[in-house]
């Protein structure tokens, strides 16, 4: 996003050409979750920004390394102490936000649900791969938004943990599975052999299940 707005006020095609600029705004930016720039916690004081060139310079100081380095440490503790503390309170935030958000079907242990996974595993093909995936049985309820599943199929497999919002209730009747079995076509078996031809119904003594065209 913030390389995005750089390009729109140059041509597109040398946007590697702003990406200096583009990481100065960046390192030099307080950020909303840490309190503070990232230049702030790697060195320990505010980035000097190009157009403090234009400022008249200051008298440099002439300080001992070891005090310096002393409050240099002291800073960079104090600003790691803070950042944390306000990246907490920015997760705890965004979560309530989130969980505000989640609304639909009341869901309860003993439900059956399909759990949306986005992600691709690595080896499948993204275009055949289906995000909904289960069933899963709810077998508890960690929060008024967080569920731990397992699945309906595989019950040996590890309990999953899921948020509300990766959730729709699956319509079942089987307890087993919700795949659909094989449709078996039946055929008969002429007496003198030959070719094996399709019948509309099983049933009868000579009719048997054989693959499509099979020989006998």
């Amino acid at each position: 996003m913030l390389l995005r707005s750089f390009v729109h006020q140059a041509p597109a095609a040398n946007w590697d050409d702003l990406l200096p600029q583009c990481l100065l705004a960046y390192r030099s930016s307080v950020h909303s979750s840490t309190g503070f720039s990232p230049a702030q916690l790697l060195f320990g004081h505010k980035l000097k920004l190009p157009i403090e060139i234009q400022l008249p310079p200051h008298e440099a100081d002439e300080r001992e390394y070891v005090p310096y380095v002393r409050s240099l440490h002291k800073r960079l503790v104090t600003a790691y102490r803070l950042a944390h503390k306000n990246h907490l309170n920015a997760s705890n935030h965004q979560r309530e936000c989130y969980d505000r958000g989640s609304h639909g079907p009341e869901y309860r242990v003993g439900d059956r649900v399909w759990l949306y996974r986005p992600t691709c595993p690595p080896g499948q093909s993204t275009k055949l791969y289906a995000p909904w995936q289960g069933p899963f049985t709810i077998v508890a309820r960690r929060s008024p938004v967080t569920f731990m599943l397992r699945h309906l199929n595989r019950p040996n497999d590890n309990v999953v943990v899921a948020h509300y919002n990766h959730l729709k209730p699956a319509n079942t009747t089987s307890s087993s599975s919700l795949e659909t079995p094989p449709v078996v076509a039946e055929y008969e078996v002429p007496p003198e052999g030959g070719d094996a031809y399709q019948i509309p119904r099983s049933g009868t003594k000579d009719s048997a299940s054989l693959p499509r065209g099979g020989v006998v």
